[in-house]
């Protein structure tokens, strides 16, 4: 075979995969944060070990709203947002994150949870089994501290 006919065979193959899957991250404006969260929110807990069911590595980010609330050590104000990027297999978290659970704040130490897919895709909004895990963190919910 010839080498432009291999070149063109492996342009069509890699058009067909990202026609496939896609390429990158998509934000879906339902998300409860914002596309670019990295360069608005502030980092509270770097990359260290996570308690989630899928395991790995993640950090802890707070929106604007919620960030000297909780650096006081009072209740995050309604609307306030943690965003937790995780990692399944980077225990540097210099990749993009595989998966985005968000905590979003209500009255009365109440949340809303969601998880968002690699790819921007909202997986779950207010899954029990958040709530029930976070339960074990304390009134606030909560496991992350200033």
């Amino acid at each position: 075979m010839r080498l432009s006919s291999l070149r063109a065979t492996g342009l069509a193959s890699t058009l067909a995969l990202t026609v496939l899957f896609g390429c990158g991250y998509r934000h879906d404006s339902n998300a409860f944060f914002v596309e670019n969260w990295s360069s608005e929110y502030e980092i509270v807990n770097s990359c260290e070990p996570t308690n989630h069911p899928r395991g790995g590595h993640m950090e802890v980010w707070i929106d604007p709203s919620g960030f000297a609330a909780f650096t006081a050590g009072e209740p995050l104000p309604d609307g306030s947002v943690l965003l937790k990027p995780q990692w399944d297999e980077s225990s540097s978290c210099s990749d993009d994150p595989d998966l985005y659970t968000v905590m979003r704040a209500k009255t009365g130490n109440a949340w809303d949870w969601q998880t968002v897919g690699r790819k921007g895709d909202i997986e779950e909004t207010n899954a029990g089994d958040c709530s029930s895990c976070h339960a074990t963190c304390g009134e606030s919910l909560m496991c992350t501290f200033p």
